[in-house]
């Protein structure tokens, strides 16, 4: 592992912090701020009532944002393979597999390869599937054998 490589994870998992983060703190700032106006304006200096609708607010906010915070970042919205060796083969019915075992290595029948990534690809995005979020496939550097 190169230090550019490791610096561009630790930014892409700040970035990724970042976004899960950013939509909590901004909704508790909001609602701290309204609190702290309404208790400027009333006179009412008491520490739960900043506390509880904030807790109220956020809880709210996760349960609805759950799924759209989650998405593509459980589920992988990119996949990259660098340098694999890709074993091309030709199946029964005439149609390309494409492998990602080593020449000598017969994968096993009916394991996922990337011919599997690439023909869920080729469908709709669909929620229910592991790869339902993903959106773009990189094969750098690779040896066709």
């Amino acid at each position: 592992m190169t230090p550019e490589f490791a610096i561009e994870i630790i930014k892409a998992m700040i970035i990724q912090a970042a976004a899960l983060a950013a939509p909590v703190l901004i909704t508790a700032m909001v609602i701290g701020l309204a609190v702290s106006l309404f208790q400027a304006v009333s006179s009412i200096q008491e520490q739960t009532l900043s506390f509880v609708p904030k807790l109220v607010g956020i809880a709210v906010l996760i349960i609805i944002s759950l799924p759209w915070l989650l998405r593509g970042h459980v589920a992988p919205r990119r996949l990259e393979f660098d340098r694999p060796m890709l074993r091309l083969a030709r199946d029964a019915e005439g149609g390309l597999l494409i492998a990602l075992a080593p020449p000598g290595v017969e994968a096993p029948p009916g394991s996922a390869g990337l011919d599997a990534i690439l023909a869920g690809l080729m469908h709709a995005p669909d929620d229910h599937t592991p790869l339902g979020a993903l959106a773009q496939l990189a094969v750098t550097g690779a040896q066709l054998v």
